[in-house]
């Protein structure tokens, strides 16, 4: 591929996450934000095949995830989700944003009610009780959380609103990672893939109107990376070890950079 060809392609896709940008965010409803919370951050527990054309959902994405050697204890635990999360929290302040600490926001009364809240609706809801049970990535101390499922539950968007204002800010944040893998040549479940990863991420003011809105990230690529390099498939499954958690945290990094850069753009 030519200089002037991979211009070209780089062209296209700034357009592209421009205009998916604009889509993405209410500029008015951002401009009255100062201060604002990150309030869960959730991932799927192992990497998985995506590809063919198919788009995912992010239940799909969460149910199906890897057994075995990508079970959620063997893949990292919540280190590429806690890696995602607080790399975004790095870069809202660039946007004009000041983001309340994790310690303070673990530590309010208020958002053990949103956990409480969670746990209730589940009770009602089989689909969400197998999303509380699929063996999501969150960050220490966060909950498992699906803003398609749960977030629609009254009794939790009421918990959601009330937690802004008791955190005394302009708006809540949620933060979702899809981690996945590109087969670049796979023969019966052996090869070579790259690790994949892209973000998605949800922003609503106190009155639980949105101000950024996307897509579950297992059903985009807007804001992806990919790693530098690949690394071997082991009966279909790519397994923790210090080397693919090296790839996955280049293409976490890469997918933070394009977020930053897509919404920096929007938002100023």
């Amino acid at each position: 591929m030519n200089t002037k060809t991979m211009r070209m392609l780089g062209l296209l896709f700034s357009i592209a996450v421009a205009g998916n940008c604009a889509s993405m965010v209410n500029k008015e409803r951002a401009k009255q934000v100062k201060k604002i919370a990150i309030v869960t951050a959730t991932a799927n527990s192992g990497p998985y095949q995506r590809g063919g054309g198919s788009s995912l959902t992010q239940m799909a994405a969460v149910v199906s995830n890897a057994t075995g050697s990508d079970a959620l204890g063997d893949f990292g635990g919540n280190r590429l989700v806690t890696r995602a999360y607080k790399g975004i929290s790095s870069r809202i302040p660039g946007w004009g944003w000041q983001v309340i600490a994790e310690k303070e926001v673990l530590k309010k009364p208020a958002y053990e009610e949103f956990k409480k809240a969670l746990k209730e609706a589940e009770i009602d809801n089989e689909l969400l009780r197998k999303l509380a049970n699929s063996g999501q990535q969150v960050p220490t101390g966060f909950p498992n959380y699906n803003s398609r499922s749960h977030g629609t539950n009254e009794k939790v968007k009421a918990a959601l609103n009330k937690l802004a204002k008791d955190l005394g800010v302009d708006a809540i944040a949620f933060v979702d990672l899809d981690i996945y893998y590109g087969a670049s040549f796979a023969i019966g479940g052996t090869g070579v893939a790259k690790a994949k990863a892209s973000l998605s991420l949800n922003v609503q003011d106190q009155q639980g109107e949105w101000i950024i809105r996307m897509q579950p990230a297992a059903q985009t690529e807007y804001f992806s990376g990919d790693s530098d390099g690949s690394t071997a498939l082991v009966g279909g499954n790519i397994p923790f070890t210090d080397g693919t958690e090296k790839l996955y945290n280049e293409a976490i990094d890469e997918a933070i950079k394009k977020m930053d850069e897509g919404l920096l753009q929007k938002l100023k």
